[in-house]
């Protein structure tokens, strides 16, 4: 922002001590509007105008001055003072460890352009050093002793050719202009070009002047006669070479997947080791051109240098963009020949890595090492900072380079170990710093996972704790680990001396842990508790069983054993086991807290009663051969061997008796039994009860479906007779035709 006070002043007004006093390139007012300030004392040290004035120097110098040694910029400097004295940042302190600088006296020789060319420097190092060397000039400046040292003259402009008339008279013109009127207002050291502004005050003709100056383009200078493109450089050495030579360039040394030499050998009708020949004799020609011909190398230095460790070809070319210009005569662009001559840089996948991509994803491995937490958490930053990438561009680039380096990068994080569900799990824990579930946690995960495979990893690995049914914490955060229902419960009435308070019990567990006050009160009113007058305590003894086979719903009765109908679903699928009724306890004659063994054609098969219900272990095998799909109807059979199968429901038909049948798991071959007797015996009636008292039972059970199916029938099953009777000869009884009627 100008000062509009300070352009009004005289040139040289103010304090002994000012700030063009300590930097005299500053200039004086009124050559430069955007240092009009430059004329002011300086501030005291210690206040944020003094700050700020001082970044404000720093920033011009990185933007005007590249080519300016740090003597020449800080000509108050001392001598002989030890750079580690002056407040750099670690990092800026470690660059000049790095490249020998010691004391200042190595360091005021130095232009910022090499301090910026340095390995893993950029611009923000620079800025902090830039910083830190104007503020220690300005505290030891002495008023009157600052002499005014001019800008570095190391990169001198080459000769160039003749230039075109019109434009050197019409510059020449302008700058006479401009010389002979800041001359007669008393600026004559002025640098105006270099200073980048000109006063309000100028009178137009001296602005029109400097705005011509500035609108000087280099194809005005250099025109398409006089200067070459780096794709014309190359093509104009290409086609002083035969046509073998250019194919066996074109064809194995700038293509994407080299052509075999017996291939061009047939094509050419020479021999394979005449194609080598030529190959050899072609490369070391353009690599002489390479290394001679001055532009081409300032290119490929040029190109080295903005990569620094790596970078994106497409940013490259935005920056260079005659390297992505495409080469007469052979539609490869520059940049592919001179990678494939010079051999310093390599481009991959889009990127260009110094020396070459291998090294450079090494080297990131490596450097991501020493700076991740240790569940390989690290910040973007400062993984952009062992590559050399600064600044908001840097960041992409970082972001991108990473996530092509096989890293997963969330937000300001990269992520290192992610290759094992665990690993990931505990990085995104390390980054959220909460408590998440198994499927928020596969949510963040970049490939597909099982939320059910991760809980099972999550609870074998010593990192984790669950602190919740479905939440899980790193274990260094101490939080309260969660095991059961059961066992929480337990702990309460442990520390209740034995009994507590439903109530107390419900608010001590929902409130901590996401678990419904009907699943505490469920839970407390089975085995091992039992619970009385609002009390919950540890049972004496073993629960009983309180239905038996015969009225539980879905179990039915064989002449050689019992079948518990279900529904398959995706966990039993997943291999998960499910839960029984209580009823199969007592057929197993198992006890609370008892597992059994069933034998099985395909091995043991485990029945347990741990929890409230008993439960079967996983029946996944038995599932696949014959493929029984999720949501048909299967009978778990316990025989009364002791032996289990699996056997899937027969196909339902349509027809009531037919499917009556295949739910009550009745075989093909009855034997001659019928269908009422059947459906009677599976349920523990007798074969001549009235049907009219099977449908009331199944009813009662809970089986509505075979209740529905067996009232459609109804007509059928009343008209058969008594299988006993039918098959003794015995005639129907009275209450056989009294049914009937």
């Amino acid at each position: 922002m100008m000062d509009n006070d300070v352009l009004d002043a005289e040139p040289g007004a103010g304090e002994s001590q000012s700030w063009v006093d300590v930097f005299p390139w500053l200039g004086q007012p009124p050559g430069r509007l955007e240092t009009a300030w430059s004329v002011r004392p300086v501030e005291e040290e210690g206040t944020d105008a003094r700050e700020e004035r001082l970044r404000e120097i720093s920033s011009l110098a990185m933007k005007k001055q590249w080519s300016w040694t740090v003597g020449a910029l800080f000509p108050a400097l001392p001598s002989g003072l030890d750079v580690a004295s002056i407040g750099l940042t670690p990092r800026a302190a470690n660059v000049f460890a790095r490249n020998g600088v010691v004391t200042t006296d190595d360091v005021r020789g130095l232009e910022l352009s090499t301090i910026l060319d340095w390995r893993n420097v950029g611009l923000t190092t620079v800025a902090d050093i830039i910083f830190r060397l104007a503020d220690t000039s300005l505290a030891h400046a002495v008023p009157g002793q600052v002499d005014v040292v001019p800008g570095s003259t190391a990169h001198i402009p080459p000769q160039v050719e003749q230039l075109p008339s019109g434009w050197a008279s019409s510059i020449t013109n302008d700058l006479t202009l401009l010389s002979r009127w800041f001359y007669s207002v008393g600026l004559s050291d002025l640098e105006p070009l270099r200073n980048g502004a000109m006063p309000s005050w100028a009178p137009e003709w001296i602005i029109d002047a400097y705005r011509r100056i500035q609108s000087i383009r280099v194809s005005d200078i250099a025109s398409s006669q006089t200067s070459r493109t780096l794709a014309s450089i190359i093509s104009d050495e290409l086609a002083q070479m035969d046509d073998r030579s250019i194919a066996v360039l074109c064809s194995r040394v700038f293509a994407d997947e080299a052509e075999t030499l017996d291939s061009l050998g047939r094509r050419f009708a020479v021999t394979r080791e005449r194609m080598r020949q030529i190959e050899v004799k072609a490369r070391s020609i353009l690599g002489d051109v390479l290394s001679e011909n001055e532009l081409l190398k300032d290119s490929v230095n040029a190109w080295v240098g903005l990569i620094g460790l790596v970078r994106s070809m497409d940013d490259i070319v935005q920056l260079l963009p005659a390297l992505g210009e495409s080469v007469p005569g052979i539609n490869v662009p520059a940049w592919r020949v001179l990678e494939r001559l010079s051999r310093a840089v390599e481009v991959r996948d889009g990127w260009c890595a110094v020396p070459d991509v291998a090294s450079v994803r090494e080297a990131t491995g490596s450097h991501l090492v020493t700076i991740v937490d240790d569940y390989g958490v690290a910040g973007l930053q400062a993984a952009g900072a062992g590559l050399g990438c600064d600044g908001e561009s840097g960041d992409v680039t970082t972001r991108a380079w990473l996530t092509y380096c096989g890293y997963v990068v969330e937000d300001e994080y990269v992520l290192t170990r992610t290759s094992s569900v665990n690993d990931y799990a505990a990085a995104i824990l390390s980054l959220h710093r909460e408590a998440l579930s198994a499927q928020e946690l596969v949510d963040r995960f970049i490939h597909p996972r099982s939320a059910s495979s991760l809980r099972n990893a999550l609870a074998l690995d010593s990192r984790f704790n669950r602190v919740d049914r479905d939440l899980w914490a790193l274990r260094e955060w101490g939080l309260q680990k969660y095991t059961n229902i059961r066992s929480l419960i337990i702990e309460q009435i442990s520390k209740n001396n034995g009994q507590v308070k439903l109530a107390d019990l419900i608010h001590e567990i929902s409130g901590k842990f996401s678990v419904s006050a009907s699943s505490v009160s469920a839970y407390a009113s089975s085995a091992p508790f039992e619970q009385r007058a609002g009390v919950v305590r540890l049972a004496e003894g073993d629960p009983e069983v309180r239905k038996r086979p015969h009225e539980t719903r879905r179990l039915m009765r064989r002449d050689n054993g019992w079948a518990y109908r279900v529904v398959i679903t995706k966990e039993h699928h997943r291999g998960s086991g499910s839960v029984a009724p209580r009823a199969i306890a007592g057929i197993l004659d198992i006890a609370h807290g008892e597992t059994v063994q069933l034998s099985s054609r395909l091995g043991p098969q485990a029945a347990s009663w741990m929890g409230i219900q008993p439960t079967f272990g996983t029946i996944r095998r038995f599932l696949l051969e014959p493929h029984v799909a999720e949501g048909t109807d299967a009978f778990l059979v316990i025989n009364d061997d002791a032996s289990f199968n699996v056997e899937p429901i027969k196909k339902l038909t349509g027809d009531p008796l037919s499917d009556v049948l295949a739910l009550i798991g009745s075989p093909e071959d009855r034997n001659g039994i019928s269908v009422r007797t059947a459906v009677a015996s599976a349920i523990g009636l007798a074969p001549d009860v009235p049907v009219s008292s099977i449908i009331g039972a199944y009813t009662d059970r809970g089986d509505s479906d075979v209740a529905e199916l067996l009232l459609k029938s109804r007509d059928c099953l009343e008209l058969e007779p008594s299988t006993t009777r039918r098959s003794e000869g015995i005639p129907p009884s009275v209450d056989d035709i009294l049914d009937l009627l």
